[in-house]
């Protein structure tokens, strides 16, 4: 068994307490039901093999989690903090009444700490001292998810928005072309504000926790999840690419999270005899409901937007298992300087 510690940023709501939700509910089963790999032991033939690596074993059932509520508001992680072990408790009590329980829900409930640590990407002097309390809290972490960050929409564009409804309402519903955004603003740090929500500090966050990333005492690969959207595009200038003057930050931001994650996931994989890396994946959270455009539009639409959601959510998830990996091949176009070795 194993017992991972995540690091989940911007945890308190939307897709962050989504993703909490999820470990916590999945994780408490033996074999999680939504997932589409099935645990498995290594045979003789693959036990003798020179290589195979022990972090390449696809570790479940969990003994524990250690969840690391990243977030800038203590008191809102509180109440979500709250929120989620109810829904974990009333889980795994429906999990008991099952005729199939073998018992492992409740030993991995004993197990479970959800903890909540404040930092404020907005703010890079507030990644050290965040690390410092992991370091001196965690033997390890083994998965940071890179969720927060900001959608700076500032308004809507309603004829662009029922003209796209009409003639593509696919697309309107997972690409919107209607919102209008914020730029040209600035963090407290001098630099482009949703550039460093999105971007910097999360690769920021990633190199200060580099050394509990891959710290042996958790032999098994450990995990950067970099949250991006299917509106990334690159919508800035090569010198510009702090996105300080495009009009669409927050795709720019999402396009500069997948060039990133993927470089360093190229990096991880360079010594294929390492016992241990720390491996890169890009994630596109669906089609979501949150409250990233609730000052935008009033309650019945969004409530309405709710149930259009879920009329194409069978469809999205169709298209995302079956993509091809055709994203692989874009261009770093001028950001290389961001990964310094």
């Amino acid at each position: 068994m194993s017992w991972p510690i995540i690091v989940v940023t911007g945890a308190n709501s939307g897709v962050g307490f989504g993703i909490c939700q999820r470990l916590l509910c999945q994780l408490s089963e033996k074999t999680p039901s939504d997932t589409l790999i099935r645990p498995s032991e290594l045979s003789p033939k693959q036990q003798d093999n020179d290589n195979v690596r022990e972090a390449d074993q696809f570790v479940l059932p969990c003994e524990g989690i250690t969840l690391i509520m990243a977030c800038r508001n203590v008191q809102r992680a509180e109440v979500a903090r709250q929120k989620l072990l109810q829904i974990l408790d009333k889980h795994i009590g429906k999990l008991r009444n099952s005729p199939q329980y073998d018992g492992h829900a409740e030993s991995f409930r004993r197990n479970v700490k959800l903890v909540i640590h404040s930092v404020e990407l907005t703010a890079l002097d507030t990644i050290p001292k965040f690390v410092q309390e992991l370091q001196s809290n965690y033997p390890y972490v083994s998965h940071l998810i890179c969720n927060a960050g900001i959608a700076p929409f500032n308004g809507m564009h309603w004829g662009t928005c029922i003209r796209q409804i009409l003639t593509s309402p696919m697309a309107s519903l997972t690409t919107p072309k209607f919102y209008s955004q914020s730029w040209g603003e600035l963090s407290q740090d001098g630099y482009g504000f949703t550039w460093q929500c999105n971007v910097f500090g999360h690769y920021t966050l990633y190199r200060e926790l580099y050394p509990l990333l891959s710290f042996s005492k958790y032999p098994y690969d450990s995990r950067v999840i970099w949250t991006s959207s299917l509106q990334s595009t690159k919508t800035y200038e090569d010198d510009d690419w702090q996105l300080r003057k495009t009009h669409d930050p927050y795709g720019a931001s999402k396009y500069q999270t997948e060039l990133i994650s993927l470089e360093l996931d190229r990096r991880g994989l360079d010594d294929p005899n390492a016992s241990k890396r720390v491996r890169h994946f890009t994630a596109h959270p669906g089609v979501t409901h949150t409250n990233i455009d609730i000052h935008l539009i009033n309650p019945f639409l969004h409530y309405l937007k709710h149930f259009a959601f879920y009329l194409v959510w069978g469809y999205c998830r169709s298209v995302l298992l079956h993509a091809d990996n055709s994203f692989l091949s874009c261009r770093h176009d001028g950001l290389a300087h961001l990964i310094t070795p």
